[in-house]
């Protein structure tokens, strides 16, 4: 079996007109054989480019639950992650310069998605947020 990706072939055949039109019906006819499996790289790209984007997000959210947050968890514990956030200078920092790279409103909405992915809540309603923590609004979680 022969693994090819297929923007790999492209990329580094591109501009050879005639060659890479038949490398291209050979790479086709081989993978219509069952002998050859082209793997889109685009795909792969694209699916781990966020996550990889929102890695520091993760990694602030797990830091600011294992040093001020304790167990059982409320069902505020999104906004509890954010008051930890505003009252905690470096995790403050952190904040502002993942909101410099990705944006607040992408931050904000990853925030919510690893806490409630991390303390294994179900969302119940969106409900408004008190002023002064980054956020308009949060959602409540529960079991």
């Amino acid at each position: 079996m022969i693994v090819l990706p297929l923007g790999g072939v492209a990329q580094s055949e591109k501009g050879k007109g005639l060659r890479l039109q038949i490398l291209m019906q050979y790479v086709l006819d081989r993978a219509f054989k069952g002998e050859l499996y082209l793997l889109s790289q685009f795909e792969n790209r694209r699916s781990d480019n966020m996550a990889n984007k929102t890695e520091g997000v993760k990694i602030l959210v797990q830091d600011v639950m294992r040093t001020t947050l304790r167990e059982p968890y409320g069902e505020d514990v999104i906004l509890d992650v954010f008051k930890a956030i505003k009252s905690n200078p470096d995790f403050t920092r952190r904040y502002t310069e993942l909101s410099d790279d990705l944006r607040d409103w992408v931050v904000n909405n990853w925030i919510g998605k690893y806490t409630k992915d991390l303390v294994g809540m179900k969302s119940l309603r969106q409900v408004k947020a008190p002023g002064g923590y980054f956020i308009s609004s949060y959602k409540k979680l529960g079991h």
